[in-house]
């Protein structure tokens, strides 16, 4: 579409909404690092005779300037309501829809009594339903904001602030407004994976929401490695190009939603390592070439007794042991699918002693290969080895306490083969654990409860969230029935996807 008129705009907008011609596209947005879709985004789509396709970034400021957006907003939260309700037969339950707000809306007196009104006439669960607003949604009256915010939240629906990181106040806006979920600007996302400076402003917004208890979402990821980078950072969900493009309502999209079990194909490992690896220890500094500190995070002061003021324009040389600052100096760029070099060593504290630090380095290069940057991450493992041995004791209680509980304890995959028993369960059913072991749940079910067997074990893996409450008959070694109430919930593997069964049996006197 060429450039046209804003009145032109203006009237065809307004004869488009009058025939209901405004669509929607659906964007996925999936949870990190499994890539399963949790919610899709609404992006308005027109589609002219006239002008052809209208982005939106055309006609949406013409209907704000015009007061067309009251109109366009509430046709577009009514499709997305609507729609999002007749996906339930067909994607998983807690899937929510994401609706952009105008400013505009939000100060509106009547845009609360909308929202309810579009849930109420399509029966969709509020807490399926995410409101999105941007900064300069609140800077108008930010108690107004807030209050209305608060209203809406009451509905039961969640709050989402948008493009996060380019506006003036955003730290203030979490602060005070009743925001559910935070989504980074893509303008942070588009080098994250390049730019370490970009990775740890990153990471300083995610460890900002998380400890104001938002989750946190990165828009515009295009690319495995900007998405690699999130999971290292600690992003809870994406969306972007390299997880679905925006699309129509179809069969295609709804079969997108509801991927199969298993790993997906834009899943992400989290056993490679990051492009940037900052990680999550104790201290993160960056330096230039020379290195001069040009960023200290907060555990400078836990780790070398300074803040991360006095850390940043000193040398990083002079805070090492002189007998290993130069080996420690001599940074090398690890080869592609090489771990950044990890070198343990001591650092001088405030107080003069030396600790022992274990720290991660990497040299990061411009696009034409120049040195740019070293990133460091250490910490503290002076008492390393009093650490180790408090583990083992406590995974030697965990482990006794789990084969010592009076109350049967099992764990299965989902094809029912015992990968664990306790000896109350084993002794239950007259077996050693031992000859439990390697059994399958079937093996171990009175014959008329196995159908029943599987047709909880489905409904478990439909919700797994949930814990699972029956009674049921396994057999004896002997063949007698053994009646038992069993709690069973599933557990997730390293890629947060369901993998194992965990039940808690306890016997029931015979009827």
């Amino acid at each position: 579409m060429g450039a046209q008129p804003t009145s032109e705009i203006e009237a065809r907008l307004r004869r488009a909404l009058s025939q209901r011609a405004i669509g929607l596209h659906y964007q996925p947005i999936v949870t990190l690092p499994s890539a399963r879709p949790v919610a899709v985004e609404a992006l308005a789509r027109w589609s002219d005779q006239t002008l052809g396709d209208v982005p939106p970034d055309s006609f949406i400021p013409v209907a704000e300037s015009s007061g067309l957006i009251h109109a366009l907003g509430a046709h577009v939260l009514e499709l997305a309501c609507r729609a999002t309700q007749a996906w339930s037969n067909g994607v998983r339950p807690q899937t929510r829809v994401s609706v952009n707000v105008s400013p505009l809306q939000l100060a509106n007196d009547t845009f609360v009594w909308q929202v309810a009104a579009a849930l109420e006439e399509s029966g969709l669960d509020p807490r399926r339903l995410v409101l999105e607003i941007t900064e300069s949604a609140a800077l108008g009256d930010m108690n107004e904001a807030a209050a209305r915010l608060h209203a809406l939240r009451s509905l039961g629906v969640r709050i989402a602030l948008d493009d996060f990181g380019i506006g003036h106040s955003p730290l203030s806006l979490l602060r005070r407004l009743p925001i559910d979920i935070m989504k980074i600007d893509r303008s942070f996302v588009a080098r994250v994976h390049e730019n370490a400076r970009d990775a740890v402003i990153v990471r300083l917004l995610i460890d900002t929401a998380h400890s104001l208890g938002l989750s946190v979402c990165g828009e515009g990821v295009e690319t495995r490695e900007q998405a690699r980078q999130l999971v290292a950072l600690g992003c809870d969900t994406a969306q972007g190009w390299f997880f679905g493009r925006p699309e129509p309502a179809s069969s295609d999209l709804t079969a997108e939603l509801h991927p199969p079990p298993g790993p997906l194909e834009h899943a992400l490992d989290v056993r490679l390592p990051a492009p940037i690896q900052i990680g999550s220890e104790e201290l993160v500094t960056i330096a230039d070439p020379d290195a001069t500190v040009l960023y200290a995070s907060p555990g400078a002061l836990a780790v070398l007794g300074y803040t991360p003021s006095e850390v940043i324009g000193t040398s990083a040389a002079d805070h090492l042991h002189p007998d290993e600052a130069p080996e420690i100096m001599a940074t090398r760029e690890p080869e592609v699918g090489e771990r950044a070099s990890v070198r343990v060593h001591r650092a001088r504290h405030r107080d003069g002693s030396y600790r022992w630090l274990n720290t991660r380095s990497q040299l990061v290069r411009d696009e034409t290969g120049k040195p740019l940057q070293v990133v460091s991450t250490s910490r503290d493992v002076t008492p390393q080895v009093e650490a180790e041995h408090q583990l083992a004791s406590l995974e030697a209680t965990l482990r006794w306490a789990f084969d010592q509980s009076p109350i049967g304890l099992a764990l299965s995959d989902f094809d029912g083969v015992i990968l664990r028993s306790n000896t109350s369960f084993a002794s239950m059913l007259g077996y050693s654990p031992d000859e439990v072991i390697g059994k399958t749940v079937a093996d171990l079910t009175h014959p008329d409860d196995q159908l029943a067997d599987t047709s909880n074990l489905i409904e478990l893996l439909d919700d797994h969230a949930r814990t699972q409450q029956v009674e049921k008959r396994y057999l004896h070694a002997t063949g007698a029935p053994v009646p038992a109430r069993v709690w069973a919930s599933t557990l997730d593997d390293e890629n947060g996807d369901p993998a194992y069964v965990v039940a808690h049996i306890l016997p029931l006197e015979p009827p």
